[in-house]
């Protein structure tokens, strides 16, 4: 089992790397983020006491469009003090995350991939 998740490991690696060095499908995947994802904080638990000064982000999200300087700045100070947690929710219209995002789809619509249901249940079950 080992060797399998290795060579896994290995291919998610060489393919992370394609996409990042694919300017066009990273202009996608940006594009449909700066129009649609939201900016998530949460607190991290049991760091409340102490991240007082941070209140305001303890539960915030907003687009991250709409997002200024002087508070993208305060929420990256929460995270790097260990108060906060940063998330990025890329798909903020579902109350759940679904099973592949919309983001998913750029990235294999712009491959040209096509996975049949079969397929797609197979891997969410992997």
């Amino acid at each position: 089992m080992a060797d399998t998740k290795a060579a896994l490991d290995g291919a998610r690696y060489i393919l992370m790397e394609r996409f990042a060095e694919d300017a066009a499908l990273l202009a996608k995947v940006r594009d449909y983020l700066w129009k649609n994802a939201h900016l998530v904080a949460t607190v991290v638990s049991g760091k409340e006491e102490e991240g007082a000064k941070f209140r305001d982000y303890f539960d915030h999200h907003e687009p991250i469009a709409n997002v200024p300087s002087h508070r993208a700045l305060a929420m990256f100070r929460g995270r790097n003090e260990g108060i906060l947690q940063l998330s990025l929710n890329a798909d903020p219209q579902f109350d759940e995350p679904p099973k592949e995002s919309y983001c998913e789809q750029i990235i294999m619509d712009h491959l040209g991939l096509r996975l049949n249901n079969a397929r797609r249940i197979a891997g969410a079950k992997a």
